[in-house]
């Protein structure tokens, strides 16, 4: 589904949800169920396959030396 119409279907701007897949921006909790009903997905399923996802990114959480 494009980010266009995933905005569309929930309510947010497809220039945010352009954010959130580039990661530029973390969701409210709120975004996340609304972004999720969009997507037909529960919310929780939704979570769920972040925190699944979480270590294999981990090493972009990291900040950089100063």
């Amino acid at each position: 589904m494009k980010q266009g119409r995933v905005g569309e279907l929930s309510g947010y701007e497809e220039k945010y949800i352009g954010a959130l897949e580039r990661r530029k921006h973390t969701p409210t909790l709120t975004a996340v169920i609304e972004i999720s009903k969009a997507l037909n997905v529960s919310p929780v399923e939704t979570v769920t396959r972040v925190l699944d996802l979480l270590p294999k990114f981990a090493h972009l959480e990291i900040a950089p030396p100063k």
